[in-house]
């Protein structure tokens, strides 16, 4: 996707797409909003100063009408594209999420309070989410499962509660998974994939300063494995 392939829809406050989207349902469309420009979007307007908060609002009700509310296995999940009648990918949760709680942490002083608020209440339903994906046994796609992981530290961080021992259990057992199976089924190996998880394990790592040392130790030790690969 090229920079002249997206314009800017004011109304929705979301990244036009001039192309269909990578899901079923939306990819003969000619066009979409993708949800994870336009979540970095707002990061990249912040790191600049320039993001208004009138804007920055207009985007998160776009994605609050975009996730998941009700009970159920989907709660807390967001689509990736508006267009989009049904979650597809299920990775636009931490893609959008990991993008919204990064600006929060870090660029939290700029923010109005209105933002911060529209912000927390997107992650209350996103942490309910990110911890039912915690249960998986073997996580043998890091790209996918160290998000979830990663962004269920962010979303403790956010709300200002302390990680559950679920979390920090399953942290402890995957991350010596990953250590033990050579990061699973070679997603590692994968230009864009290794990108993703270096990004994923930057923003843990900076940003949530409660973790235990040991745990954060773990983080660490992967990181420079993949750097070393």
């Amino acid at each position: 996707m090229t920079l002249h392939q997206l314009s800017w829809n004011e109304e929705l406050g979301l990244c036009r797409q001039e192309a269909p989207g990578h899901t079923l349902g939306v990819s003969e469309m000619e066009h979409v909003h993708n949800g994870v420009y336009s979540a970095t979007r707002l990061g990249l307007l912040a790191q600049l100063g320039e993001l208004e908060t009138e804007v920055a609002l207009t985007t998160l009700r776009s994605f609050r009408a975009m996730q998941v509310k009700e009970e159920g296995d989907r709660q807390g999940c967001l689509r990736w594209y508006w267009e989009e009648e049904e979650i597809a990918d299920t990775n636009a949760a931490f893609f959008i999420g990991m993008a919204l709680m990064m600006l929060y942490l870090a660029e939290g002083e700029k923010l109005d309070e209105a933002v911060r608020a529209a912000i927390r209440e997107i992650v209350a339903d996103l942490a309910v989410w990110f911890g039912q994906e915690l249960h998986v046994e073997d996580p043998i796609y890091p790209n996918k499962y160290m998000g979830d992981l990663v962004c269920s530290w962010l979303a403790a961080e956010v709300l200002g509660r302390d990680p559950s021992e679920e979390l920090l259990r399953q942290t402890r057992k995957w991350c010596d998974y990953w250590r033990r199976e050579h990061w699973g089924w070679g997603e590692h190996m994968s230009a864009v994939y290794s990108m993703v998880l270096l990004n994923e394990m930057s923003a843990v790592l900076l940003f949530c300063r409660s973790m235990p040392d040991a745990i954060r130790s773990d983080f660490r030790g992967l990181f420079e494995n993949l750097m070393a690969t």
